[in-house]
């Protein structure tokens, strides 16, 4: 009897372990299926939604696509940046797609209303939180500008983003003096130019005169800032006979 009760607890351990051994790979496989899930949704944004920016197809994308300019930006938890000429906030939302800074608030402004509306931005967010499978941890505001004032209060910001926009703008000592208006001392103005070179002083899109180096130094310096670094070419972009120069300049 005593090798038949052996048998049979051997018989009922066995069934206990093969039991516990299909329970967990049950749970695996229903966590795989729920990760596999979430992913797919974050690889598959609805490219039909519709805002003026290119847009990035997944998060690999827009990290590579900000490897450098992303750290040269310097955000901090619970910053505010301005963007002056951020059509519909595409550049913002692919930097809360995989940004790990928390409570960043982005400012957009632009003069252009077919491309910084209420859709087009609500657009932004729900691309680039498919992008990301989970909400964009940041806020977004409008401002509609006009060339006479940037419709935003005096000495209150100390992050302030122009990225190629600055070639388009007719009066460019104008902006430069509204910005510092706008900035307190000691804040950041990054500025993002595509750069004249000979034989290629226009811009390939909007066909307006490019600015080089020097000529951008010189338009802010003489307006409230001084020069602190400069960044070429950031980001995976392929070269260009008009490289892309982040500049930048400290609010005195």
């Amino acid at each position: 009897m005593s090798t038949q009760y052996n048998e049979q607890e051997n018989a009922s351990v066995y069934r206990n372990v093969r039991r516990s051994i299909f329970f967990t790979i049950r749970v695996m496989l229903l966590l795989a299926s729920i990760f596999c899930a979430g992913n797919a949704d974050a690889q598959k944004p609805d490219k039909n939604l519709d805002f003026c920016y290119w847009k990035y197809p997944d998060t690999v994308a827009a990290r590579n696509g900000f490897k450098k300019a992303y750290p040269f930006y310097r955000l901090h938890n619970n910053d505010t940046l301005v963007d002056i000429g951020a059509a519909s906030g595409g550049l913002e939302g692919a930097l809360a797609s995989f940004m790990t800074e928390k409570n960043v608030h982005f400012v957009l402004v632009d003069i252009d209303s077919n491309c910084l509306n209420e859709t087009k931005l609500r657009n932004v967010q729900t691309y680039y939180s498919q992008v990301k499978g989970a909400p964009l941890n940041a806020t977004f505001s409008m401002v509609h500008n006009t060339p006479d004032s940037l419709f935003l209060p005096l000495h209150s910001y100390g992050k302030v983003l122009i990225f190629n926009t600055l070639h388009e703008i007719p009066d460019q000592a104008k902006m430069a003096r509204q910005i510092s208006d706008i900035m307190y001392t000691g804040g950041e103005l990054i500025v993002g130019e595509a750069l004249s070179r000979p034989g290629h002083r226009i811009h390939g899109g909007c066909r307006q005169a490019l600015l080089d180096e020097k000529e951008i130094q010189a338009l802010f310096e003489s307006n409230g800032f001084r020069l602190q670094e400069t960044l070429m070419n950031p980001g995976e972009l392929k070269k260009t006979v008009n490289p892309l120069m982040l500049a930048r300049f400290v609010k005195l």
